[in-house]
């Protein structure tokens, strides 16, 4: 979900909440044409090896070679976005008994009510996933839809970056 800076309170509109949905393609510069995924012979390795081998393949090359910059088979990933063109909505049990936040998240949206595009931040009680803050009381949550302006369709990171956003 993309949204504005402040995402509590009354004062985001949920039609300002836009929603996109990134894949990750890891492979050789060579195997991506001008858009989408790489065209690749064989099946790619998981994901985690390709990182990890892209990391050791571009410093051996780049070793080898440190004057040159462009090197086609240099391992890169490309994260391709894709809008979400329909909004869901899923209220805690609190969340369902109060007609009003329903209203909010769901009907006056015209979401549909469904857990599993938020299953990555709510449990199956609709309760966010880690949160033992005792802070107020959840409600739900709602995914936007559409794509904001001036968004990039896709972005090229190295394999080592990816890695370290990872933690690993």
């Amino acid at each position: 979900v993309v949204a504005p800076q402040k995402t509590t309170g009354r004062s985001v509109k949920l039609d300002d909440l836009y929603g996109l949905e990134m894949s990750l393609h890891c492979a050789p510069k060579k195997a991506f044409g001008p858009r989408g995924p790489p065209e690749l012979p064989d099946s790619p390795a998981s994901l985690l090896d390709c990182l990890t081998q892209g990391v050791e393949t571009n410093a051996r090359m780049k070793a080898r070679e440190p004057w040159k910059l462009y090197f086609p088979e240099e391992i890169v990933v490309v994260a391709s976005f894709k809008e979400i063109d329909q909004r869901f909505c899923a209220c805690s049990k609190a969340g369902k008994t109060d007609q009003g936040i329903t209203w909010e998240l769901c009907r006056s949206q015209r979401a549909k009510e469904s857990k599993a595009p938020l299953a990555h931040l709510i449990d199956e009680e609709g309760e966010p996933h880690g949160d033992h803050s005792g802070d107020g009381k959840y409600m739900g949550a709602a995914s936007g839809a559409g794509w904001p302006k001036a968004t990039l369709e896709e972005v090229v990171l190295s394999p080592q970056d990816v890695l370290e956003a990872l933690g690993l």
